[in-house]
This record gives structure tokens, C-alpha cells and sequence, in this order.
């Protein structure tokens, strides 16, 4: 819808014949910035104003609020899926502040007219705040893992297929050390283990690029009952982005391994909400600098 309007009024502002002049209750930073670059005149009933006539040398600019009055209490839904936004999240997430779109942009393998996209609807919601350079200043890193979360997990973002591993776990560990690490990110309950103490290990996730090549390396059989070990593949390579080595082991970011223990088995979601309380007290450890 939104992407329709801006046409309408991108192929207005080149028509030459008319003078277009937007008006609104309230037309927010975002897109008051838009309009101006299509050399469009605009008023909210805030008092935001913008009116440029140069043919008769007319120029009247006024700034109101910044915050639109009438919305009501509580967040607006704003959608949190999609392969852009999911890797900007995580990026968003994973750096720490503050940082340019462009750099964002890099750090997250989205274009940039992708990123920008995101960060609108996340700054509408109030997960961002951005200064006047529409340089990233502030992330509510918290609301928007857990909302996040909410809206996306480990299975409805990859294919994932169940297998079980004959000789245990531990073995599996054993072996995943031994192989090729640009085959897997491993998450779950191994990967919280690298960020603060964690449960038992009862079911391994893991992430890959090549789920039949994994599988054959690990010796692990397909199964439906009785599975210890899922193997995903993912949508994206979001999961592969900045993941570290934990005694041996290739591990996901943490706020990754919060996402992904919010949808799995068994205490998962309760490891997940530990995790959380130890990433809070913690951020200045798992947060990278830019």
C-alpha cells in the first residue's frame, strides 16, 4: 500500500503541469523527508509545514511534533518476518550503536534500499531512534529480540528434518569438531552453553548448509520417533552471520540462540529466557563494537 502511494506521488512531483501539496493530521520525520525529496509541498495539523514555490521565490518551512499525538497507547503491529528484515534484526541486535545505514546495510548482506525499508517500520514502532542524519542512535535490542521471537523461530524460518544419533550426543560433539565448520552453525542448547551455563543436552540443533553432507559426515539416521538431532536449512544465511567457536565447536550469535530456543523442545523457551537475563547483564560482552 505504502509502496503504491509513493508511486502516485513520485509521478506527480513530475508532473510539471500541477503543483502537488500533501495534507495530513500528521506526516511523520520519515516521510516528510520522502516528500521533500520529490520536491513536494506538505502540512500536518501539528504544525509540521513545507511549502516551496521557487517560480515565485516562496519558501515556508515550519517544524512541529515529532511524535504523532492521536496514536494510541500501546506498539503498532509491525511485521518482524521476511528474509531483509530478519537479517537487519539481527544486525541491528548483534552491533552495538551507533552506525550509518550504509553500514548497517554491509553488516547485515541486504541492500540498501532493503535496509532503509526496515529501519522505517522499526523507527514507526519505536524499536530504533534515529538522529536528523538518519544515523542509527539508539536499539531497543531487548523489545525487539523478544518481539522477534515472538513472530519467528527456528522452524518456520528453515526446512528442517529430524534425525537420531546412534552413538549419543556426546559423540556427535566429538565429531562435529572434527569436520569442515563452514558446514554448520550449531544453536540451541550448545550454543546458549558458550554464553552462560546451560541445561542437559537432550536435543541437538544445528544449523547447514548441506543437511545430506552433514548428516553422512555425523553418521546420524533420518527418523520420526525418538529424534536427538534436527538439522536446519536455513532461509538465509542469517544463522552463519557472526557466529564464533566455542571449544571447537562453530555456535550462533546469542541473541540467535535466544530465537531459536524460544521455539524448541522440551526447556528450551526456559533456557531461552535465561539466556536473556544473562545477555542483559552481559551486553557489553556478546554486543560487538561496529
Amino acid at each position: 500500500m505504502a509502496a503504491t502511494r509513493l508511486k502516485v506521488l513520485e509521478a506527480a512531483s513530475k508532473d510539471k503541469e500541477t503543483t502537488a501539496f500533501i495534507v495530513a493530521r500528521y506526516i511523520s520525520l520519515p516521510a516528510q523527508q520522502e516528500l521533500r525529496k520529490l520536491g513536494m509541498s506538505f502540512a500536518d495539523a501539528t504544525g509540521n509545514i513545507f511549502i516551496a514555490a521557487p517560480q515565485m521565490g516562496l519558501l515556508i518551512s515550519n517544524r512541529g511534533m515529532d511524535m504523532d499525538p492521536w496514536r494510541k497507547p500501546g506498539r503498532p503491529k509491525a511485521s518482524l518476518t521476511g528474509v531483509s528484515t530478519e537479517l537487519v534484526i539481527r544486525a541491528l541486535v548483534d552491533k552495538k550503536e551507533p552506525y550509518l545505514t550504509a553500514e548497517l546495510a554491509r553488516e547485515s548482506g541486504t541492500s540498501r534500499g532493503s535496509a532503509y525499508w526496515v529501519l522505517d517500520r522499526l523507527e514507526e514502532v519505536g524499536f530504533i531512534t534515529r538522529d536528523k542524519k538518519r544515523s542509527i542512535e539508539k536499539v531497543e535490542w531487548q523489545e525487539l529480540l523478544r518481539a522477534w521471537s515472538t513472530e519467528s523461530d527456528f522452524f518456520a524460518t528453515s526446512s528442517t528434518t529430524s534425525y537420531i544419533a546412534p552413538r549419543g550426543l556426546e559423540q556427535l560433539l566429538l565429531d562435529l569438531k572434527t569436520i569442515d565448520k563452514d558446514l554448520y552453525a550449531a544453536t540451541g542448547t550448545i550454543s546458549a552453553a558458550a554464553y552462560k551455563s546451560s541445561t542437559d543436552l537432550y536435543t541437538a540443533m544445528l544449523c547447514t548448509t548441506n543437511p545430506e553432507a552433514l548428516a553422512n559426515k555425523l553418521g546420524i539416521r533420518q527418523t520420526n520417533r525418538g529424534a536427538n538431532v534436527m538439522l536446519s536449512y536455513p532461509n538465509s544465511d542469517g544463522p552463519f552471520q557472526r557466529t564464533t567457536e566455542f571449544e571447537g565447536l562453530r555456535i550462533v550469535s546469542a541473541p540467535q540462540t535466544y530465537r531459536d530456543l524460544m521455539s524448541g523442545p522440551g526447556r528450551n523457551p526456559e533456557e531461552a529466557k535465561n539466556l536473556l537475563d544473562w545477555m542483559v547483564q552481559n551486553d557489553g560482552i556478546w554486543r560487538k563494537e561496529h
